[in-house]
């Protein structure tokens, strides 16, 4: 319950913030350090190996979190993953396989099932939705952002624009794209927008400013999405 509290919220498991028989507490809060990725290191490969190898040197029941946690995240992908996404999350959990499969013989035989069965390669078609690689279109009434999914930086960009979305909606109630969806082939839409929609939206109540730093937040996420102008089509 406790194993992502450290990397996804504001909180921190310590002795002081958990409440187990004494003996526990050592064992729970070295667990969920282990658990968590170091953010200092550069990449998210060495993020991972070196939550690895922290976690070869805590007891069994802690690295069979670690298994348990792949296997039910490799559930069909997000609709927003692109192909070297999908791949690149496969050979991790092989990785993860192979560093902490003793720990426990039917969790390490259930991850190989789903390493197996997990589809990197795929359209997947049903009545609500359509998976395909090419392309992602933000939506915004009739207008258009379409991103390149098969860019090698595309998720980088398509998630500063989706948490610049959440949190201008959240914070100023503005709107820069109603939904998102996937696309297999993109048409010459007549209202395709690029980034100059998103400083139009985020000017009309003086939110982006190159001559002021006006909110931190949204000048972190803007900067992200210049970086990936050319993934916007």
């Amino acid at each position: 319950m406790l194993h992502d509290v450290n990397e996804d919220t504001q909180e921190r498991v310590d002795s002081r913030s958990i409440e187990f028989p004494k003996n526990n507490i050592d064992v729970v809060v070295n667990g969920v350090a282990a658990l968590t990725k170091d953010e200092t290191l550069p990449s998210k490969q060495k993020q991972m190996r070196d939550s690895l190898t922290r976690l070869k040197q805590m007891p069994h029941s802690v690295q069979m979190v670690k298994l348990a946690d792949r296997i039910t995240n490799l559930a069909p992908a997000p609709l927003f993953w692109n192909k070297n996404k999908r791949k690149s999350y496969v050979e991790e959990a092989k990785f993860i396989l192979r560093e902490l499969g003793s720990s426990n013989e039917y969790l390490a035989k259930k991850l190989q099932s789903k390493i197996e069965s997990y589809e990197i390669d795929f359209v997947k078609e049903s009545m609500e939705f359509k998976i395909v690689d090419n392309y992602l279109v933000f939506c915004a009434e009739e207008k258009q952002l379409i991103l390149d999914k098969n860019h090698k930086n595309y998720l980088k960009t398509f998630k500063a624009i989706n948490r610049l979305n959440e949190y201008i909606k959240k914070e100023y109630d503005l709107e820069l794209f109603t939904c998102w969806k996937n696309e297999e082939e993109v048409e010459e839409y007549e209202n395709r927008v690029g980034v100059s929609y998103i400083m139009e939206i985020l000017n009309t109540k003086d939110l982006l400013d190159i001559n002021k730093q006006t909110d931190d937040t949204i000048e972190k996420y803007f900067s992200s999405i210049l970086e990936g102008k050319n993934i916007i089509l």
